[in-house]
């Protein structure tokens, strides 16, 4: 077993694994102002069935968050939040500040008149979807 499995080893249930990956996912979805018609259509799936995965009612299968990984353009590492390994708020709080730092690194940078357009479009692509890993932090540590 690696050193890096046997720090994660049981530190989330089930239950809070797909809390986890819920909060993921309705902070994605809203951070892109799509309703969960929007998205349960894009990746073929009945709307009812997509909501359960935002509930935490259910865990998707790994085909499911296959294309939500291809649809949103992110990891399946960040959809189910594999680096967060952290159950305190000390660290989240750490995990939210050096998330907040990159995020205003990659504004300051955005606003340079160095860049052409297509590289404009992708830092505000990246700043976006930093934007909802930190609405997805603050929510986990009720900040």
């Amino acid at each position: 077993m690696t050193k890096e499995f046997q720090e994660y080893g049981n530190m989330y249930t089930p239950q809070e694994r797909k809390e986890l990956i819920a909060i993921n996912l309705k902070a994605l979805r809203e951070g892109n102002n799509l309703s969960r018609k929007e998205v349960a259509e894009a990746i073929g799936i009945n709307t009812q069935t997509y909501a359960t995965y935002e509930r935490g009612r259910n865990e998707p299968p790994i085909e499911i968050l296959l294309r939500l990984a291809m649809y949103y353009e992110v990891t399946l590492d960040f959809l189910v939040q594999r680096d967060n390994r952290a159950k305190d708020s000390l660290t989240m709080s750490k995990q939210l500040d050096g998330a907040n730092q990159e995020l205003s690194e990659l504004s300051k940078a955005l606003a340079s008149k160095e860049m052409d357009a297509e590289q404009k479009e992708q830092l505000e692509d990246m700043i976006e979807k930093l934007s909802g890993l930190t609405d997805v932090i603050k929510k986990l540590t009720g900040q």
